[in-house]
């Protein structure tokens, strides 16, 4: 089962495969690989950043029009690692 990460531990794993990549020390396959699963990672930084988007617009708009708190709990997804 892959790990669960939030926005922040799936930005800093970006982070490191970036750095990582840049070094020139991985050999192709290495190089493939860790691109592979950034690309994962993206995709779920991705979808988490347009759950809280969702969110801000459930906020900005009451039913009456007004700016209210809705129980937004229902919009959130689960993000996993690549």
């Amino acid at each position: 089962m892959p790990e669960k990460l939030s926005f922040e531990e799936t930005i800093q794993k970006i982070e490191a495969a970036a750095s990582a990549l840049e070094s020139g020390k991985l050999s192709l396959d290495e190089s493939l690989k860790v691109y592979e699963e950034s690309v994962g990672l993206i995709r779920s930084a991705e979808k988490y950043l347009e759950s809280a988007r969702q969110r801000v617009r459930i906020l900005e708009k009451g039913a009456d029009g007004s700016e209210e708190m809705k129980d937004t709990s229902d919009y959130s997804a689960e993000f996993t690692g690549a």
